[in-house]
């Protein structure tokens, strides 16, 4: 399974539409463990050009902190799966804590979008 998560300055960031970069990496299915991990810079800027790019990378699920509506059915229409609520200082920290807790459901930071987004730290 090749997954995704938002990347700013080299760090986890919390709110997938501000990344600059996306983590990206392969998990094992019967091992669950991290492979091929690899940063990738963003061609484009804004919320909405990162569905169609991670889909044309063949990505199949994000891990993200905070993730808003629009973003997530954009990806839903992609067939990408979206678990959203994950923290961690690095990319792979909150890969990590995806994969000891696929089924569980953890509050989206940006499930309010009527909010200032300042939980990127940048």
């Amino acid at each position: 399974m090749l997954i995704a998560a938002p990347v700013i300055h080299d760090r986890f960031c919390t709110h997938f539409g501000k990344c600059d970069s996306v983590f990206l990496c392969e998990v094992d299915p019967e091992t669950g463990n991290i492979e091929r991990p690899r940063i990738v810079p963003r061609n484009a800027s804004g919320c909405e050009s990162l569905p169609n790019w991670l889909n044309e990378m063949a990505v199949q699920c994000v891990v993200a902190g905070g993730i808003g509506g629009g973003a997530q059915q954009r990806l839903s229409e992609y067939g990408i799966a979206v678990s959203a609520g994950h923290s961690g200082k690095t990319p792979e920290d909150a890969v990590r804590h995806y994969l000891a807790n696929p089924e569980a459901e953890f509050p989206n930071a940006c499930a309010d979008h009527e909010h200032e987004h300042k939980h990127c730290r940048h």
